[in-house]
């Protein structure tokens, strides 16, 4: 038996590859699947044999079960192809499938292959692995017999080095790789020497291929190929790690207004939206890859090409408009942090603006600094505010069955307005210029059509699991306010209330509703009378009162159910988040800026300048608005409603862009069944938030100024729009005469010519 040991060192984390494995396990089966051969996944589950509940041997591969807990895996390969050819011509068909298992314990892991058709004593690939922080020095890592040991072979493969013999480079060379964000790379020969972070993957291949005259050359071929193959994704993997967009771009998802709707959804719909929120990530998530696509296969922002497509006139107006939306944006993240610090600090509401302001300025310096110590921040935070709100719901008495049922929506009269604010905010105009121009950024090296497609599938998969870990934030925002204040008699009265202490009710200033009159009760000296009744806080056995329920309370009617711990962590919750999406919007303002007009500043002074614009507006509203609680209900709805605005001068060049042959090349542009998705869900998406602005604004109250105003910013919004949907996509779709910048059209050649071939 041939007993190989392969140390393999990366230049990044333990836990850093093992996001990478994902992708590396994506990426074999997508090129493993095709021409009639590929991979079937007959078991993927969990298993647990700590205490050798399954048993010491398996039946199928005749080999030791490991006694840990992980997930187990069970494959067939079809592989004819890939045996050489001496070989398939003396075997029969059904010996050429081979049979794996696989145990998944991280950091380590243990595959075996066997074969159907040749005795398992005579055939068996073993590949044992552990995943070693730092350079591993271990004599023995993975605790080899002392016969293993006798035949063992310990061979170090450098990932920044071609292995001998190789004919050309691979197209993911870490030895001239350099992560824009990370800032890791080129690895030059001696790198471990002087570079961190490092990790060792240490690998064992045991092969058994007892059949006499045959056994040393499949042994050998077998132990070369798979020193080829962990070569190879090894490669791959440095050159595809820290890149990190999809976590950057989910930051938006966690923003003011999307807690602030889940406190909503939850405390006046129950989990009756379960549903609508996990439809609403899906269609985010497609609107997401397309915007990926976009920057991955042109090596362009959307910004750039509308820039570069349409006119000067409208290419301007779109950056205003976009600067206008991440401002919105921006304030409504100052005022979340000034109303974190208020219930935790009693800060003023202005000096809050002003400190979220300064901090802001400070945390985005770490871009400068190191790259990799600013995601690594923009992930604390995140995770922060994640572990908060998931403290608060452990606290909770859910009833899980009402969790499940909520996950096919029953939408009526009483929570219908809830579903459509949910799908109408399933994603934020300048989260599609932020993530298209991160990932052009990241796609410099455009050689080939399969390292494009690559990257949208890497980048794909990170922004599905950053979005998948918003979604279970918010299922448990959900959970907090749905648990402690839904009342089906307050949610069906037409101003929708939660069902609120009377601590708080009382005390917040804001009108109580009776459920049965659907009128506002009298409230005299912090006391209400008899003829307003009490209604029971959701699954708690306490009474309260009705009452809209809006973010800037959230933290008083949750401490007075909950207790100040309850109430701090959702503060501290609300205070990281808004942070994050502060810094998230400002670094997309700023890239919105450069893209579109070739505007650069030092990055001191488009800081201070976006700060500045975000922080006046905010501090105005702050002073003048939030001390009225029915003003801050009215400067809430309005920021809304700007979004709404702006949303389709996002989505549309968006949708043109990704279906224009000319721009995407053939082998990546749109085919005819996403168009039409994508044309559907963004008509939607567009009439939902018209829909939406048209039932919140009150014509009746406005005077002849208010009138003329919107008449002229009315008049270029809508000459603006038609343009971009009307008169702009017949230009893009099918025009095939304008020239492209020399750069842009050798890429796209590149990709049509090898998708030909």
């Amino acid at each position: 038996m041939l007993v190989h040991e392969f140390h393999i060192p990366l230049n990044m984390t333990v836990d850093e590859f093992q996001v990478a494995q994902l992708y590396m396990v994506v990426d074999a089966s997508e090129k493993n699947t095709k021409g009639g051969e590929g991979v079937e996944i007959l078991k993927n589950e969990p298993y647990d044999n700590r205490e050798g509940q399954l048993g010491d041997i398996s039946p199928i591969s005749n080999c030791k079960i490991p006694r840990n807990r992980g997930q187990y895996t069970l494959k067939h390969y079809y592989c004819k192809s890939e045996i050489p050819g001496y070989i398939s011509a003396l075997c029969p068909e059904e010996s050429m499938t081979l049979i794996e298992e696989a145990w998944n314990a991280y950091p380590h892991c243990l595959t075996v292959i066997t074969n159907g058709y040749l005795a398992k004593k005579k055939f068996s690939i073993s590949i044992e692995s552990l995943h070693v922080p730092g350079l591993c020095d271990i004599a023995n890592p993975l605790q080899l017999t002392k016969d293993e040991l006798k035949g063992r072979e310990v061979e170090l493969i450098r990932i920044e080095s071609d292995l001998p013999g190789q004919n050309s480079p691979d197209e993911y060379d870490p030895s001239v790789y350099k992560c824009p964000k990370t800032g890791r790379g080129p690895l030059q020969r001696g790198w471990t020497s002087n570079t961190s972070p490092i990790m060792t993957c240490v690998k064992v291949v045991r092969v058994n291929f007892d059949y006499w005259g045959f056994q040393g050359k499949v042994e050998r071929f077998i132990r070369d190929r798979q020193r080829r193959l962990f070569h190879s994704s090894l490669r791959q993997a440095q050159c595809l790690s820290g890149q990190c967009p999809g976590w950057l771009v989910a930051i938006s998802y966690m923003d003011r207004r999307a807690l602030e709707l889940a406190v909503t959804s939850g405390a006046y719909t129950n989990f009756d939206l379960v549903g609508v929120l996990l439809l609403s990530a899906g269609a985010g998530l497609f609107l997401q890859v397309l915007a990926i696509q976009l920057g991955a296969a042109t090596g362009r922002s959307l910004a750039q090409h509308c820039a570069n497509e349409y006119p000067r006139v409208i290419s301007l107006a779109l950056c205003c408009l976009q600067q206008i939306a991440i401002i919105g944006k921006d304030m409504e993240q100052l005022l979340g942090s000034a109303i974190a610090l208020n219930f935790l600090l009693q800060m003023p509401l202005w000096a809050g603006c002003i400190l979220t302001c300064l901090t802001t300025f400070l945390l985005l310096t770490l871009q400068n600094l190191s790259g990799r110590y600013f995601i690594l921040f923009l992930g604390l935070l995140l995770m922060a505010s994640s572990l908060c709100f998931l403290l608060d719901f452990s606290l909770e008495k859910t009833v899980w069955s009402d969790v499940a049922a909520g996950v096919f929506p029953m939408i009526s009269s009483f929570n219908a307005r809830e579903a459509v604010n949910t799908l109408s905010t399933l994603v934020i105009p300048h989260n599609l210029f932020l993530h298209s121009a991160l990932v052009a950024r990241h796609s410099h090296r455009r050689t080939s059509a399969r390292i494009v497609k690559d990257s949208i599938v890497y980048f794909t998969i990170e922004t599905g699991i950053a979005l998948a870990v918003t979604v279970l934030v918010k299922i448990a925002v959900f959970g907090v306010f749905a648990d402690s204040f839904y009342s089906p008699s307050c949610s069906q009265i037409p101003v929708q209330s939660a069902c609120l202490s009377p601590a708080t009710a009382l005390y917040s200033d804001k009108p109580i509703y009776n459920y049965y009159a659907w009128a506002p009760c009298i409230v005299v000296n912090h006391e209400v009378g008899n003829e307003c009744p009490r209604c029971q806080m959701g699954t708690t056995q306490e009474y309260g009162y009705c009452q809209q329920l809006e973010l800037d309370g959230a933290g008083t009617a949750i401490q007075d159910v909950l207790g100040r711990t309850a109430a701090n962590f959702w503060a501290l919750g609300l205070l990281a988040a808004a942070q994050a999406s502060a810094i998230a919007s400002t670094f997309a303002g700023q890239l919105v800026m450069e893209d579109f007009v070739n505007f650069e500043l030092p990055s001191w002074q488009r800081i201070g300048l976006f700060r500045a614009l975000a922080l006046i507006p905010a501090l105005i509203f702050a002073e003048v608005f939030l001390t009225n609680p029915n003003e801050n209900i009215r400067y809430g709805t309005w920021l809304n409603m700007l979004q709404g605005l702006l949303l389709p001068f996002a989505l549309v060049p968006l949708f043109c862009f990704t279906s224009s042959r000319r721009i995407m090349g053939k082998s990546l542009v749109m085919n005819q069944q996403w168009r039409i998705s994508g044309f559907i869900l963004i008509a939607i998406l567009c009439s939902m938030n018209y829909y939406l602005i048209g039932l919140k604004i009150d014509f009746a109250h406005w005077n002849s100024t208010e009138y003329g105003t919107l008449v002229v910013v009315g008049g270029l919004y809508v000459f603006v729009l038609v343009y971009i949907v009307v008169i702009a996509p017949w230009c893009i779709i099918w025009s095939k005469s304008k020239k492209e910048p020399e750069d842009l059209m050798d890429s796209l050649l590149i990709i049509e010519e090898e998708s030909t071939e």
